[in-house]
């Protein structure tokens, strides 16, 4: 019993370590970002990086350089996202979203929807209406032929 009590002890120090030294740095990166100081928030994200491996963090960063315009910044998190959280589906919409609807590069979208959802998630109503959603607008803006694609979605 004893050792397991030196153990756990041992275990929340290193927890409360980290927490004490990534947080701050995190915060740091992020208000880099707001300050557009972008190569500098890679920095100190890859530094909070080097401690542990947060989601939450690649989601925020991910959207803060969207909402700046700086895609391919956060198109590198969120591919960083899906290498490291087993194709996590929230990712690959949120970036299929981008390249859809801020970019309006509609083949890239759709290569994401069904390569980095639909190929882990099969049969996801999220990445079917997603990608519905892309046939729709791409028929709308640039390809007729794209309604048929659209419909097959949405049926």
């Amino acid at each position: 019993m004893h050792n397991f009590i030196l153990f756990a002890s041992y275990f929340f120090q290193q927890e409360f370590n980290f927490f004490v030294k990534c947080a701050p740095v995190d915060k740091t990166g992020y208000a880099l970002l707001e300050e557009n100081q972008y190569p500098q928030s890679e920095d100190m994200f890859n530094m909070a990086l080097s401690y542990r491996s947060v989601k939450k963090w690649f989601f925020r960063y991910a959207q803060g350089y969207r909402d700046h315009k700086q895609y391919d910044r956060a198109r590198m998190m969120y591919k960083a996202v899906l290498q490291r959280y087993n194709h996590d589906k929230k990712a690959g919409l949120e970036w299929a979203d981008m390249e859809h609807s801020d970019l309006y590069n509609y083949e890239e979208a759709e290569r994401i929807v069904k390569r980095e959802v639909l190929d882990y998630s099969i049969n996801d109503y999220d990445g079917i209406l997603k990608l519905g959603d892309i046939y729709l607008d791409w028929a709308t803006e640039k390809d007729d032929s794209k309604y048929k694609n659209a419909l097959e979605q949405y049926n």
